[in-house]
């Protein structure tokens, strides 16, 4: 297929309902992919980058609440690279002027990404003077939208979260023999089968551990490996139930090959804003984490979400201690996962240090006024301050914490690892 224009100009002389079902069903469908809906009557740069911050799911006040007004457009191109919008809807393009159009124009091409104005052509003067010297393709409603629906074809919505089971407190041992008594035949289902995955993937990253004929002595699993394993299954877990679930799967699988995993929660009041597991990184906070639009903010209390960094940890990270498309982040020479939907909460951070000439070695947060390695206070304030504006309930973990270490992952969340010998008395 040929590669397609920077610019595509499509005429809906209808201002038609079905041009904005389109592209409202690309968008949620299509990845990379976003629809900016202009304030009509709006003046400035500035009001144009608060618009497009809002088609990338930001707060409508985002750049006022947190008093980044100065930075309206920087960060708006921050957020289009960190997002990874290779396609940028605008309806009724027709009511901007030229020099927003420019605004547009300049942005796209500087990141890749192609536009889509969309016109009314009872204008037919005003689209001409708009769309002249810019190269663009035209379109009519019924060609554009033919183009569109081959990409959304056998392309599934995001699926809504399911209302899981209240599953019991049994240890993983009877855990699933409780359910199968408890819960009705649609819930235990569904616990059957988080648990056999949880097993299976679990099986499969303890291999290198695993004694064969040709290594009759595997290396030894360590508190630091077990922390890795756990935190990339537990991270994206829908909710507590759902962690939890996996979490007895992870246990039955160390458990057949000679470790024992135990979790002895704390009993913590309910409203302490303790949960069992610590505090997690699933899709719901990451949505509400994206309403932000400061990068140093959404990454801060993601790392912490994702890894329990606390602000002295959060202080001493580089940049090589990221991956480049934050797919995880190193503690200890060990990785921690970073799920996809929450991805772009830490690139973006890393995008505005790179724009601003950071190296691989230098801080990955820096110092607002010294450009140099923050304070843990700090990034203690960021946590508090982030954790107040989306209503993050994150107990004692923004408090005046040390730093975090890879085992320390486990500590934190009532988890312990013994190698066996033989089957402890209590599981007999």
């Amino acid at each position: 297929m040929p590669t397609e224009p920077a610019l595509h100009v499509i005429e809906d002389p209808e201002d038609s309902r079905a041009v904005v079902d389109v592209i409202t069903a690309v968008v949620e469908r299509v990845g990379g992919c976003a629809a900016l809906h202009p304030t009509p009557g709006l003046a400035s740069s500035k009001q144009l980058a608060a618009d497009l911050l809002v088609a990338l799911g930001k707060r409508f006040d985002a750049l006022s609440f947190e008093r980044v007004g100065g930075r309206a457009w920087e960060l708006a191109q921050v957020w289009m690279d960190a997002e990874g919008v290779r396609h940028l809807f605008v309806l009724r393009a027709h009511s901007l002027d030229a020099r927003r159009w420019r605004d547009l124009i300049e942005l796209a091409t500087g990141g890749g990404t192609q536009l889509w104005f969309v016109v009314h052509p009872a204008v037919p003067e005003r689209v001409e003077a708009l769309a002249a010297g810019t190269g663009a393709r035209r379109w009519d409603a019924h060609s554009f939208a033919a183009r569109w629906l081959k990409e959304v074809e056998g392309v599934d919505a995001q699926p809504a979260e399911v209302k899981l089971p209240t599953v019991p407190a049994a240890d993983f041992v009877t855990f699933r023999s409780a359910c199968r008594r408890l819960l009705d035949a649609e819930g235990f289902e569904w616990v059957d089968r988080v648990l056999r995955r949880s097993i299976e993937r679990t099986s499969a990253e303890l291999s290198p551990w695993k004694a064969t004929p040709r290594r009759p002595t595997p290396p030894a699993l360590g508190q630091a490996d077990v922390a890795v394993q756990l935190q990339a299954l537990l991270v994206d877990a829908q909710d507590a139930t759902e962690a939890l679930v996996r979490l007895r799967g992870a246990q039955a699988a160390y458990f057949r090959e000679g470790w024992l995993v135990e979790f002895r929660p704390p009993l913590v009041p309910s409203d302490s804003g303790l949960t069992p597991l610590g505090p997690s990184l699933d899709r719901a906070m990451a949505a509400r984490l994206r309403r932000l639009c400061v990068p140093r903010s959404t990454a801060a209390m993601a790392l912490f979400l994702v890894a329990d960094l606390r602000s002295v940890a959060l202080s001493r990270l580089n940049m090589a201690d990221v991956d480049h498309d934050a797919g995880a982040v190193a503690i200890e020479g060990k990785r921690f996962t970073i799920p996809p939907y929450a991805r772009s909460l830490v690139l973006a951070q890393i995008i505005e240090r790179r724009r601003a000439g950071a190296s691989a070695e230098d801080p990955l947060f820096s110092h607002p006024r010294t450009g140099g390695r923050p304070p843990p206070s700090a990034l203690r304030n960021v946590l508090r301050g982030v954790a107040a504006k989306v209503g993050i309930a994150v107990g004692v973990y923004d408090s005046f914490g040390t730093a975090r270490s890879a085992s320390g992952w486990l500590g934190s969340r009532s988890l312990s690892l013994v190698a066996l010998d033989r089957v402890p008395a209590s599981y007999q």
